[in-house]
Protein backbone atom coordinates (compact mmCIF):
# COMPACT_ATOMS: atom_id res chain seq x y z
CA UNK A 1 0.00 0.00 0.00
CA UNK A 2 1.16 3.47 -0.84
CA UNK A 3 2.26 5.99 1.76
CA UNK A 4 0.29 9.13 1.68
CA UNK A 5 3.47 12.21 0.68
CA UNK A 6 3.65 15.73 1.84
CA UNK A 7 3.73 18.65 -0.41
CA UNK A 8 7.14 19.32 0.07
CA UNK A 9 8.35 15.48 -1.32
CA UNK A 10 6.29 17.44 -4.59
CA UNK A 11 9.46 19.95 -4.95
CA UNK A 12 11.66 17.36 -5.13
CA UNK A 13 10.40 15.95 -8.26
CA UNK A 14 12.27 16.89 -11.50
CA UNK A 15 11.03 20.16 -12.90
CA UNK A 16 8.52 21.29 -10.21
CA UNK A 17 9.12 25.44 -9.32
CA UNK A 18 6.09 25.47 -7.36
CA UNK A 19 3.13 23.22 -5.37
CA UNK A 20 0.00 24.26 -4.05
CA UNK A 21 -2.80 22.17 -2.22
CA UNK A 22 -6.21 23.55 -1.05
CA UNK A 23 -9.46 22.11 0.30
CA UNK A 24 -13.04 22.55 -1.26
CA UNK A 25 -15.82 25.36 -0.55
CA UNK A 26 -18.11 24.77 2.51
CA UNK A 27 -21.91 24.93 2.02
CA UNK A 28 -23.58 26.21 4.44
CA UNK A 29 -27.08 27.74 4.27
CA UNK A 30 -26.97 26.94 0.48
CA UNK A 31 -23.66 29.53 0.27
CA UNK A 32 -20.76 27.88 -0.95
CA UNK A 33 -17.54 29.61 -0.03
CA UNK A 34 -14.71 30.16 -2.15
CA UNK A 35 -12.15 27.57 -1.95
CA UNK A 36 -9.31 28.04 0.67
CA UNK A 37 -5.84 27.87 0.02
CA UNK A 38 -4.11 25.08 3.04
CA UNK A 39 -0.44 25.30 1.70
CA UNK A 40 1.58 26.48 -0.95
CA UNK A 41 5.67 26.52 -1.79
CA UNK A 42 7.96 27.83 -4.29
CA UNK A 43 5.30 30.78 -5.25
CA UNK A 44 6.55 34.40 -4.81
CA UNK A 45 3.69 35.35 -2.46
CA UNK A 46 0.27 34.01 -1.27
CA UNK A 47 -1.63 35.77 -3.55
CA UNK A 48 0.17 34.28 -7.10
CA UNK A 49 -0.51 31.03 -5.10
CA UNK A 50 -4.19 31.93 -4.33
CA UNK A 51 -5.08 33.40 -8.02
CA UNK A 52 -3.54 30.16 -9.19
CA UNK A 53 -5.67 27.67 -6.78
CA UNK A 54 -8.69 30.03 -7.81
CA UNK A 55 -8.27 28.60 -11.45
CA UNK A 56 -7.46 25.09 -11.18
CA UNK A 57 -10.36 24.87 -8.80
CA UNK A 58 -12.79 26.64 -11.67
CA UNK A 59 -11.00 24.00 -14.16
CA UNK A 60 -11.31 21.29 -11.80
CA UNK A 61 -14.93 21.86 -10.96
CA UNK A 62 -15.79 21.88 -15.13
CA UNK A 63 -13.50 19.15 -15.88
CA UNK A 64 -15.31 16.51 -12.99
CA UNK A 65 -18.63 18.04 -14.76
CA UNK A 66 -17.78 16.97 -18.15
CA UNK A 67 -16.91 13.62 -16.64
CA UNK A 68 -20.26 13.20 -14.86
CA UNK A 69 -21.53 13.91 -18.21
CA UNK A 70 -19.73 11.23 -20.07
CA UNK A 71 -20.31 8.56 -16.69
CA UNK A 72 -23.79 8.54 -17.41
CA UNK A 73 -24.00 7.95 -20.88
CA UNK A 74 -25.37 4.57 -21.88
CA UNK A 75 -22.68 2.41 -21.76
CA UNK A 76 -23.71 -0.07 -24.47
CA UNK A 77 -23.37 3.14 -27.02
CA UNK A 78 -20.64 4.65 -25.63
CA UNK A 79 -18.05 1.86 -24.42
CA UNK A 80 -15.14 4.64 -23.92
CA UNK A 81 -14.76 6.89 -21.45
CA UNK A 82 -12.97 9.44 -19.45
CA UNK A 83 -13.78 7.81 -16.46
CA UNK A 84 -12.19 7.29 -13.98
CA UNK A 85 -9.70 10.50 -14.01
CA UNK A 86 -7.45 11.86 -11.24
CA UNK A 87 -5.71 14.70 -12.89
CA UNK A 88 -4.78 17.33 -15.97
CA UNK A 89 -2.72 19.10 -17.05
CA UNK A 90 -3.00 22.74 -19.02
CA UNK A 91 0.24 22.93 -20.96
CA UNK A 92 1.75 26.82 -20.71
CA UNK A 93 4.79 28.44 -23.09
CA UNK A 94 7.02 28.42 -19.68
CA UNK A 95 5.31 26.27 -17.30
CA UNK A 96 2.71 23.56 -17.14
CA UNK A 97 -0.02 23.68 -14.96
CA UNK A 98 -0.33 19.78 -13.71
CA UNK A 99 -3.54 19.30 -11.38
CA UNK A 100 -5.54 16.25 -9.92
CA UNK A 101 -8.61 15.86 -8.34
CA UNK A 102 -7.84 16.02 -5.19
CA UNK A 103 -6.77 19.64 -4.98
CA UNK A 104 -3.19 19.36 -5.94
CA UNK A 105 -1.39 21.46 -8.44
CA UNK A 106 2.12 21.77 -9.49
CA UNK A 107 4.02 24.65 -12.16
CA UNK A 108 6.84 22.33 -14.03
CA UNK A 109 9.75 24.76 -15.77
CA UNK A 110 8.78 23.22 -19.54
CA UNK A 111 12.80 23.43 -20.30
CA UNK A 112 12.81 20.24 -18.12
CA UNK A 113 12.46 16.59 -19.30
CA UNK A 114 9.87 14.96 -16.86
CA UNK A 115 8.03 12.16 -15.87
CA UNK A 116 4.42 13.63 -16.02
CA UNK A 117 2.62 9.61 -15.28
CA UNK A 118 4.79 9.95 -12.06
CA UNK A 119 3.69 13.36 -11.37
CA UNK A 120 0.02 12.84 -11.53
CA UNK A 121 0.77 9.64 -9.28
CA UNK A 122 2.91 11.55 -6.28
CA UNK A 123 0.23 14.31 -6.77
CA UNK A 124 -2.77 11.99 -5.79
CA UNK A 125 -0.67 10.67 -3.12
CA UNK A 126 -0.45 14.42 -1.20
CA UNK A 127 -2.50 13.69 1.75
CA UNK A 128 -5.16 16.51 1.58
CA UNK A 129 -8.20 16.13 3.98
Amino acid sequence: MSQPLKLQDLMEANGVVAALRWQQSRFINAIAYPARLVEYLGFEGEERARQLMLSAEAMGLSIKGVLEIDYYRDRNQNPHSLMPADGYMIHGQKFNLVCTLNRVATLVDNKVDYDLKGLFLKQALVRND
